[in-house]
């Protein structure tokens, strides 16, 4: 009895002290690659959350023999690979494993893994904030056997916050300014109470021309570079302030000129951008939670579009309607099937 009693003191000791370091290796392996990971996913759109728990899962927050010998950091198999291998026991024993010179190149590949592989082509459509989506996502395309593979993804991001990073082109010295800016924001907010103010850092639209544009339930998701970025159907979108083009806004979020406009089912604009225009700076859905929209005096598709989240083809499809369709207040418009 007094030597299991012994062996439990032992066992409430050594547990959480090796609970610890697992979480200090975690946050140094983090740490070391976040700047990585966001380099990446500006570059390929899959979130850098998702890229720093996939790594810090395969690879044993750097640690696994294939991370250490191999800089196979996302333990991706051979399959069609022609560069170096390294084998190892996974599912079965003596598996075929891509090597890789630097872990910098282990990170490129898992990248272009994931955007050219036809079973993950779907991912592509979620949102770039949509980590949960893409955990389940990823689960769903068989990338991993394990059960559990979604949620321990979700655990780390969630424990870690990595979800911070998701936000295009901020690095971590940009989310330490944007904070102070927001604090500063915070207290000038205090000091004019009741005044009404826009939420966007150089803006010179009133606050009705963007209550107008705006959907009223949207939040403020980070405050990145010049402005704030918001969240609508869990897409991250910026207003407007009547100063700049899709392309200037395109370079400021790291995207192609083509691939904003996209985002924003628009197919060309050399003008200058509307004060108070809600931009979309990754890919609406297909659908909105809410179900339905009541149409008010002066919407159009677009403008329904816009203001739902929701992609222009696909509000169409929905309800039957040409894109420039006439709607008349009062109607309703499904937003999903």
């Amino acid at each position: 009895m007094a030597r299991t009693g012994k062996y439990l003191i032992l066992l409430f000791i050594v547990v959480p002290f090796l609970a610890s370091g697992q979480k200090s290796v975690r946050e140094a392996y983090i740490q070391k690659y976040k700047d990585l990971a966001i380099r990446q996913m500006n570059t390929y759109h899959i979130p850098a959350s998702i890229i720093l728990a996939q790594a810090c899962l395969e690879s044993g927050n750097g640690t696994s023999r294939l991370a250490v010998k191999g800089n196979n950091h996302f333990g991706i198999k051979c399959h069609n690979w022609n560069g170096k291998t390294i084998y190892h026991n996974d599912d079965k024993k003596g598996e075929c494993f891509r090597r890789y010179i630097t872990a910098e190149d282990s990170f490129r590949d898992h990248s272009e893994f994931l955007r050219n592989g036809p079973r993950y082509q779907s991912l592509f459509d979620l949102g770039q904030t949509d980590y949960k989506a893409w955990a389940h996502g990823l689960k769903a395309a068989g990338y991993a056997t394990d059960k559990r593979y979604a949620q321990l993804l979700i655990d780390i991001i969630e424990d870690y916050e990595l979800y911070r990073y998701d936000t295009p082109a901020v690095s971590e010295k940009e989310m330490r300014k944007a904070r102070r800016e927001e604090k500063r924001l915070e207290r000038k907010e205090r000091r004019n109470a009741g005044k009404s103010e826009i939420p966007a850092t150089g803006a010179t639209a009133s606050a009705s021309e963007i209550a107008v544009a705006m959907p009223s339930d949207a939040k403020v998701y980070s405050h990145a570079l010049k402005r704030y970025v918001y969240l609508n159907n869990g897409v991250q979108y910026v207003v407007a302030t009547g100063e700049e083009s899709y392309r200037q806004l395109a370079k400021e979020y790291n995207l192609f000129t083509k691939e904003l406009l996209r985002f924003n089912d628009l197919s060309s604009s050399k003008d200058k951008i509307a004060a108070g225009t809600i931009v979309y700076i990754e890919k609406k859905k297909n659908r909105n939670k809410a179900g339905v929209y009541t149409v008010s005096e002066g919407d159009t598709p677009y403008s329904v579009s816009q203001k739902t989240g929701i992609r222009l083809k696909s509000l169409c499809k929905m309800n039957g309607l040409a894109k420039g369709s006439e709607l008349y207040p009062g109607t309703t418009l499904k937003l999903k099937k």
